[in-house]
């Protein structure tokens, strides 16, 4: 199964718990090769990462996968973009990316984001108020990574400025940024 998102959705939070609870383990795309593909599905699963960020072997993939078919292993992998969409040069492991099961992981909506901007700050321990959280979710790009810089780039200059991290700060930054 390929399992796609953008940048930040956590994919590979997933792909460590789906290993973890599989008994498996997780590599890097890259780090495939043919002398490998035997040992990579010993243990029966395997999730790959960032496939579609890295060069990695066709072969060795196209063999991992007929391997992990012929003794019912399992293979996550993980990427950007559908596997159907890489740029492969061997039409046979073109067929097996596009048979793959793909699941997305969509743009968080308004609540996710929320709850995302609440414990990205958290983790900062920076207590905000619901006002800055809603001001925010409406006007940041709808993705984890744009959620994780706007708390970033909140920090950072309400320290340089010895402000407090609120929605009046917030507004500045932003429109600092013009449209």
């Amino acid at each position: 199964m390929a399992l796609v998102g953008p940048e930040g959705s956590g994919k590979s939070h997933l792909a460590a718990i789906w290993a973890r609870a599989a008994g498996g383990r997780v590599i890097a795309s890259r780090a495939i090769d043919a002398a490998s593909v035997p040992q990579a599905l010993a243990s029966g699963a395997l999730a790959i990462e960032d496939a579609d960020r890295s060069e990695f072997d066709e072969a060795a993939l196209f063999h991992l996968l007929n391997l992990a078919r012929e003794q019912s292993a399992y293979v996550l992998i993980t990427a950007r973009r559908t596997p159907a969409s890489w740029p492969t040069r061997l039409p046979d492991l073109a067929s097996r990316l596009r048979a793959l099961p793909v699941v997305t992981l969509d743009p968080p909506d308004d609540a996710l984001l929320a709850a995302v901007l609440v414990k990205l700050f958290a983790d900062r321990q920076l207590a905000v108020d619901g006002r800055l959280i809603e001001f925010l979710v409406h006007r940041i790009e709808r993705s984890f990574a744009a959620a994780r810089a706007a708390v970033a780039e909140l920090d950072r200059e309400a320290m340089r400025l010895k402000r407090p991290v609120n929605r009046a700060l917030a507004a500045e930054i932003l429109r600092g940024r013009g449209p």
